[in-house]
């Protein structure tokens, strides 16, 4: 994850745990247990599922919203802006759902929200968030992070250098139509990307039990 990130989960921020369209695990992950605990605000988005784990307890409202020009995700990061006060990371627990809309639309939401605040997105398998125009570095930890990675140019083309990959990359264009580093490898404990726009960083990733 980025290291201004992982420095502030250290330092136990402001951080807000939204569950997305999955139920609430009773045991999944030591991973997840921890953010649990370390949330300050905890927040679950999507259709009502059952969950083992009693909400009401955690002081969690349950909301209703009819507008349908915003999805569940969408919902739950405006009712963070209108409830938190102050700097917070928002660590967003789920899946893709198996669709590939749902899959395209979590992406969007991922690249506009990652250009003004600090959010990434933790599913059983990868880890994803947006990387901001300039250069970032990026902390692993090889027990549970890669080594399969890509850096995705969502939001345009845009002039890519990296240190720390299989297959770096020195001032090279990469776009959705032309050159894109998918299936990259991470070859060391931290990588630096420099980029010219908003990118998504997507890693395999292995929550330990």
């Amino acid at each position: 994850m980025p290291a201004e990130i992982r420095d502030q989960l250290l330092a136990a921020t402001k951080v807000v745990l939204l569950i997305l369209n999955q139920p609430i695990p009773d045991s999944q992950s030591t991973l997840f247990d921890s953010l649990w605990q370390r949330g300050k605000y905890l927040q679950y988005a999507g259709h009502c599922i059952p969950a083992p784990r009693d909400l009401s307890a955690q002081n969690v409202p349950a909301l209703t919203h009819l507008d349908d020009n915003t999805t569940d995700f969408m919902k739950a990061l405006s009712y963070i802006d209108d409830r938190v006060v102050g700097d917070n990371m928002v660590i967003v627990f789920g899946d893709f759902g198996g669709r590939l809309d749902h899959a395209m639309h979590t992406l969007h939401v991922l690249n506009n929200e990652g250009k003004r605040r600090k959010i990434m997105m933790i599913t059983p398998q990868n880890i994803v968030f947006a990387i901001r125009k300039g250069t970032t570095k990026i902390l692993f930890d090889k027990d549970v992070d890669g080594p399969a990675c890509g850096l995705l140019p969502l939001a345009g083309p845009v002039r890519l250098t990296t240190c720390g990959l299989r297959w770096n990359l020195d001032d090279h264009e990469s776009s959705f139509e032309g050159m894109m580093s998918t299936s990259n490898i991470i070859d060391g404990p931290e990588v630096i990307v420099s980029t010219t726009n908003t990118i998504i960083w997507t890693g395999e990733f292995r929550a330990t039990k």
